[in-house]
């Protein structure tokens, strides 16, 4: 490849053109040769094929190929020009709200730095990578739940009955209509066992030996004897009761007087 120079008239400067002969497709081409210089006329070298491009290349230059392959550009230290032209999308948050329609499901990382809004209508689920510093907010205006603080109630409990047994069988009817027993609380005070007897009839009182008994409670001597039944113990008709000294249903033995203390919880 060998280089000539060509005179450009008609100036008299005598500037003149670079050209070279190049090969191609076994024909003799001339071609001009031309050096490239930035603005304040420091030279790029263009060599061959591959243009080399140093650091003080300026901002806001094209460089168009016509033929061959652009390689090793390198050590572009200028920042990208302005303009309208989109390069990228970056987005940098510093805490803004953002309002979000619909279900949405957020997914944490990392255990830090993650804060949660919700409105009072979106179903958003949030969801944690690490169990540590998970902050949620719930900001709205609409009307909120308030978890009621329990109320002991001084009204509609059971009903009860208490007596200290007389000498007798101490039958007595406790309710003339259906009901309940939820439970009971005895005190056997005598030397030998007593047994309450609950009777499901309307009797005033009910007859003990001869009506017939729903359930019986035996209490040994010198001790106490509870019991309750959450969902209660139904009475059809009515509730009765008696206290014997026997344990078979058709025994009427009486017993002493303070023998033993028995309340009967019912409704």
């Amino acid at each position: 490849m060998a280089e000539q120079y060509v005179q450009i008239p008609p100036t008299s400067t005598g500037l003149k053109m670079r050209l070279e002969e190049n090969t191609v497709s076994g024909n003799l081409v001339e071609q001009e040769v031309v050096t490239l210089a930035d603005s304040a006329g420091n030279l790029i070298n263009a060599t061959s094929n591959a243009l080399n491009v140093s650091a003080t290349f300026p901002s806001a230059q094209a460089v168009t190929v016509s033929s061959g392959t652009l390689t090793a550009v390198t050590a572009i230290s200028n920042p990208l020009p302005a303009g309208t032209n989109v390069i990228g999308h970056v987005i940098a948050d510093s805490g803004s709200t953002t309002a979000v329609t619909g279900n949405v499901t957020v997914v944490q990382p990392t255990g830090t730095n993650l804060h949660v809004v919700l409105d009072t209508t979106s179903t958003t689920a949030v969801t944690q990578a690490t169990a540590a510093n998970l902050n949620a907010t719930v900001v709205g205006t609409g009307t909120f739940a308030v978890q009621n603080t329990p109320v002991v109630p001084t009204s509609g409990g059971a009903s009860i009955y208490h007596a200290v047994s007389a000498g007798s069988t101490n039958a007595v009817n406790l309710k003339a209509s259906a009901g309940q027993v939820y439970g009971w609380s005895i005190f056997n005070n005598a030397g030998y066992p007593v047994y309450i007897k609950l009777f499901n009839n309307t009797n005033t009182p009910p007859v003990p030996g001869t009506d017939t008994v729903v359930k019986t409670i035996g209490c040994q001597a010198g001790v106490s004897v509870e019991g309750s039944i959450e969902a209660g113990l139904p009475f059809s008709v009515g509730i009765g009761i008696a206290i014997v000294k026997g344990i078979a249903d058709a025994n009427s033995t009486a017993v002493l007087a303070s023998d033993c203390v028995v309340d009967i919880y019912y409704k």
